[in-house]
């Protein structure tokens, strides 16, 4: 049950990232990547 919790969770967050990719562009989304890189980084 927990996994398949997860993996909706995934696919929605996914698929709001496509949505994003499409309204900011290319450029922005990839800013974004390396932003959230960072804080799991840190």
């Amino acid at each position: 049950m927990q996994l398949n919790n997860v993996w909706s969770l995934g696919i929605t967050s996914v698929l709001g990232l496509l949505n994003n990719v499409r309204s900011l562009g290319l450029n922005d989304f990839v800013k974004c990547l390396q932003i959230c890189a960072k804080h799991n980084n840190v």
